[in-house]
Formats: structure tokens, sequence, C-alpha cells
């Protein structure tokens, strides 16, 4: 399979068809969109839209490649599809409660140094502090942009309660709307908020009872079990995955710029030392990772479920292959950022119409991408394909909640207002980037 750089489909130029590189078939080219081989794969898949973000990512998806069929086999087979305390998660609490020590240790020495009397103590003493500061547990913030209030919102929120009922979730605290394709559960603030945060650009094009399995799957993280979202758990990954990035020095040998010649050989020590520290940091990571994924993995299996509980498993099928129009989102905003005659509040309405235009042969494309082995939609989820094979395996004929269409009308009013504003700022942030 051919590899793309930049993030970027490969997109043909226009015409009715061209020839396959790697197995010499004819295939169709349809302008906008990826072209592909149907007889060797070619161009299936042409890019990671979500690759590891950082050390601790790249060590989940290593681990995934390996364990994700076998815990797919155990998970299609479970009949009592609940969280559960295992020791793995035990010891996870243990180690990432060490991590916290050892920054709250480096706090209190720098304290000691001080108060000892010395000048050059009183350096490293500041320097500790600084160090212990930056690596600090930090407890996501309560955002205050994009909140949509109970007030203004009620029939979106009736939703979201029927959805928690349901699932036997608590309700959600905050709601809010932003212009990324995609959504989100976060636990924010020492008061821990349950904040539920829908991208409009998703949401916009979903169907009525998609948006129910939406709302299922975010707030099944709730009751899931998740361990990655545990205060003590996620801070720990943070704090280590800070002191990889700290330290890290790159590289051990810099032959260039400022450190040519004595000063590039006199930073060898040092930098050699620094490596040691991030390998350390890296290998207390690839513990956490051992200790958590699969309780991790099995958590975002078990939201799957909750949400195919409150949608039905077809709407939660067909959700998930929305999750991969992300092309053809992008390609509509650009469509409508380059058109002087629109000043963006068509965008979720043209979005509507080329996401419900999409031609079978894309939709072919996408649900053999899903079957590859490597396509998830982020480094932290399971494979889509184990996810489509587990829902198969639970099937939910009968939602619980079914959102009518008077229901669904009134959320979008509530949303049309909104709409507007977010639609200008998503056109103005992509006006900026295509320069």
């Amino acid at each position: 399979m051919e590899n793309v750089s930049h993030n970027r489909p490969v997109v043909q130029p226009p015409g009715e068809t061209q020839q396959c590189p790697v197995c010499n078939a004819t295939v169709p080219v349809l302008r906008g969109y990826t072209t592909w081989c149907e007889q060797c794969g070619w161009n299936v898949k042409p890019y990671d839209p979500y690759p590891p973000r950082n050390v601790f990512e790249a060590k989940y998806a290593e681990l995934g490649k390996k364990l994700s069929r076998q815990l797919l086999e155990r998970m299609r087979d479970e009949k009592n599809l609940r969280p559960a305390l295992t020791p793995g998660l035990i010891v996870a609490f243990a180690v990432a409660s060490l991590v916290q020590l050892l920054t709250l240790s480096i706090a209190l020495f720098g304290v000691w140094l001080l108060f000892a009397g010395y000048c050059a103590l009183f350096i490293l003493g500041l320097f500790c502090l600084v160090l212990a500061w930056a690596l600090r547990p930090r407890i996501p913030k309560e955002r205050k942009d994009g909140i949509a209030s109970r007030s203004e919102y009620p029939a979106l929120y009736r939703l979201a309660d029927q959805v928690a009922e349901a699932i036997s979730a608590p309700p959600v605290d905050v709601i809010r709307l932003d212009g990324r394709y995609n959504a989100s559960f976060w636990l924010v603030g020492w008061r821990r908020k349950r904040v539920v945060v829908l991208g409009l650009p998703l949401f916009s094009i979903l169907t009525a009872q998609e948006r129910v399995a939406l709302l299922g799957h975010e707030l099944g993280h709730c009751v899931n079990g998740d361990v990655t979202r545990k205060f003590a758990v996620r801070a720990a990954i943070d704090t280590l995955v800070s002191w990889h990035g700290l330290f890290h020095p790159g590289s051990i040998w810099r032959g260039a710029g400022r450190y040519q010649g004595v000063g590039g050989l006199a930073m060898i020590p040092a930098n050699l030392f620094m490596l040691g520290v991030a390998q350390i940091a890296k290998l207390w990571i690839f513990a956490l990772v051992n200790l958590t994924w699969s309780d991790s993995q099995r958590a975002e299996y078990l939201a799957d479920a909750l949400g195919a509980k409150a949608a039905g498993s077809a709407a939660c099928v067909a959700l998930l292959e929305k999750f991969y129009l992300r092309d053809v989102v992008n390609m509509t905003i650009d469509m409508v950022a380059l058109n002087p005659n629109s000043n963006g509040e068509d965008l979720f309405a043209e979005l509507r119409r080329c996401t419900g235009q999409v031609p079978e042969r894309e939709w072919a494309r996408i649900r053999r991408s899903q079957g590859l082995a490597n396509s998830r939609l982020d480094a932290t989820h399971p494979p889509t394909a184990y996810r489509l094979e587990f829902m198969h395996a639970h099937q939910v004929l009968q939602p619980t909640v079914v959102l009518s269409e008077a229901d669904s009308q009134e959320i979008e009013r509530e949303l049309s207002e909104v709409s507007r504003d977010i639609q200008k700022s998503i056109v103005r942030n992509r006006l900026l980037i295509i320069g």
C-alpha cells in the first residue's frame, strides 16, 4: 500500500479510469475521492489520520498489534459486559502513586536545599522546585468556551439524560459544542465534572439514532471502568510523558551549529545522562501500558456495548462508518471556505449534502479500510474491524432510546444559533491554514 505524506488522501486527476501501479488493473477515478484498487487493495488506506502523538500512545499501539485479536476473542464470547477490578489495575494504581511520590520527593528535596545555607545548593533547590512544578499532576481545566447550558438547550440535555438513564450512567454536567469532526468525554476540575464535547461538523451529519449512539458511547465512559481516565493513573501517564519529552536529547552527538567540535563532544556526557533519565521514564510508561492496556481496551468495547444498548447496534455501526468521512468533510470545508460567495453559514447544510451523496465506491473503500487490522479511530481505540465484530456478536436490535422527529427538530432549532458562529469559525480557521 502506498503511503502519502502530509495526512492528505491520494486524489488522482479527473478522468474515467487509470491503471493500478501495483497490479496493473484498470480502476475507476472519481473526482474528489481516493482512487484505489479493489483487486490488490492499493491505496485503500492511503495514510494514517491518527498516528500516535507521544511515547505512551506509541507503546499502546505497539502492544495493540500483538494482543488486540486475543482480547476481541475474549470480549466476543463474554456474557458479563461489566467493568471489573483486576490485579493489573491495582498494580497500575500503585505504580501511578510511586510516580507522583517521586515528583513530591523532588519538591521536598528542593525545599530542603533552599534552607541548607549554601548558595550553590540554593540554586539547585530552585531548579528542583521548578522541575517539580513542571511535572506536577495536572487536572483538566473546565473551559468556558462553547458551553451549551441546560436552560438554552433543554432538548439536547433531555436526550443526554435519557441516554444516561438507559445505560445507568450519571447525568452529564456540561455539554460543550465545538468545530471538530469528533466527540469526546472528559472529567474536569477538582469536582470532576462530567463533560461531553460534541463537534458540530460530525453531529450535524448524523441521523437521530446515530446521535443517540454517539451520546451512548461517550457517556458510557462514565461507567465502563476505563482506568486511563482515573485521575491517579492519567496524571502519572502525563507526568511520565513530560519526563520523557523534557529529558530526551534527540541525539547523543550534534555535529552542526553551535555544537560543532569540542562543544559537541562536551555535550555527549550530558546527553547520555538525559537519555538515561528519558529511558527510565519510558520503562515506567511501558509498565503502565502493560498494566492498563487490556482493561482500557475492554472499556472501549464496553462503551460500544452501552452505545448499542441505547441506540441499537445498527446505529452504532453507521456511526463508526461516518467517522471515516473525514476526507469528504475536509474537502467540503475547503470548498466552502474558498467560495467567495459563501459567508460560512451554509457549511453544515453543505456537509449534509456532500456526505449524503458519497458514491458507493467510496463507501466500499471505507468498509474495506475498516477491515484492516491497523485501521482504528486513534491509537487508544481497538481496531475498527474488531469493534464491528464485537458489536455483531452482541447485537441489540431494539434500542432503549428512540429520538422522535419532534425532539430531533427541537434539537436542530436549539443548535441553529450557535451553528452559525461555529461555521464561521471553522471557515475562518481553514482559510488561515490554506493561506
